[in-house]
């Protein structure tokens, strides 16, 4: 895998899985400047708070199963109110 600039990147430990952060692109917005800063913010916004949900698991103290509820959990976040 190579990142932008041509450079490798790191192999990581462990087997990879592949998921979509499921975030509407927001440089793919439509509509007049407002529209599409309203769009970037919504798209950090989501980012910033699955991210924090994401660290402050506390991971050393749950089972298998509760961590994959956990995760699932956050990767719901700000869906409810995603227009397609």
């Amino acid at each position: 895998m190579r990142s932008g600039r041509g450079r490798g990147l790191p192999a990581l430990a462990g087997p990879a899985h592949d998921r979509t952060l499921g975030v509407n692109d927001p440089a793919a917005a439509k509509g007049d400047e407002e529209t599409r800063r309203k769009a970037f913010f919504r798209a950090y916004n989501e980012l910033t708070t699955r991210i924090s949900l994401f660290v402050n698991l506390p991971v050393e103290k749950l089972d298998r199963l509760t961590l994959q509820k956990r995760l699932d959990d956050i990767g719901k976040v700000g869906r409810a109110t995603r227009v397609v």
